[in-house]
C-alpha cells in the first residue's frame, strides 16, 4: 500500500512539473481580403501588438473566400516566409521544431516592422485569415 501511495506521489509531482515547466501559447488572428487582380497583393501588414517581444512558433492560414495561386506570411522583423499555401489550397498550419521560431520586437519598436500576408489570384474576390501562434518574452 505504501509503495503505491509513493508512486502516485511520485506520478503527481512530474506532472506538476511538467505543466510548470509549460510556456503559454497565445494566437492573433488577422483578416485579408480584396479583389484578384492577377499581381501579388498585400492583404495584411501588421506591426507589433504586444508589449514585449514574442516569438513566433507557428502560422496558420485560412482561405474561405476565392481561388488562390498562392498566400505566404511573411515578417519583416527576422528572416521573412513563414508559412505558405499553393495554388488551390484552403488551409494550411506550419508549427516549428522545439526552440525555433521567429522573434517578433514589442510594440515600441520604432520603426515598426510587420507581419504580413501576400496572396496571388487571378480574379473575383477573396477572404483569408493568418493565425500567428506565439510565445511572449518576459519583460
Amino acid at each position: 500500500m505504501l509503495r503505491t501511495f509513493t508512486v502516485a506521489v511520485a506520478l503527481f509531482a512530474l506532472l506538476v512539473s511538467t505543466a510548470e515547466a509549460q510556456t503559454t501559447l497565445y494566437s492573433k488572428t488577422l483578416y485579408g481580403g480584396g479583389t484578384c487582380n492577377g499581381q501579388d497583393i498585400v492583404a495584411v501588414m501588421q506591426t507589433p501588438w504586444e508589449s514585449v517581444s514574442i516569438n513566433i512558433v507557428g502560422v496558420e492560414l485560412t482561405v474561405f473566400q476565392g481561388t488562390i495561386e498562392y498566400a505566404f506570411a511573411g515578417n519583416s522583423f527576422s528572416p521573412d516566409l513563414m508559412s505558405l499555401l499553393g495554388e488551390g489550397e484552403v488551409h494550411g498550419e506550419t508549427f516549428y521544431p522545439a526552440g525555433a521560431a521567429f522573434p517578433f520586437p514589442a510594440s515600441s519598436v520604432t520603426p515598426a516592422p510587420h507581419i504580413d500576408l501576400h496572396v496571388f489570384c487571378a480574379s473575383g474576390p477573396f477572404q483569408m485569415y493568418e493565425t500567428v501562434y506565439y510565445t511572449k518574452n518576459a519583460q
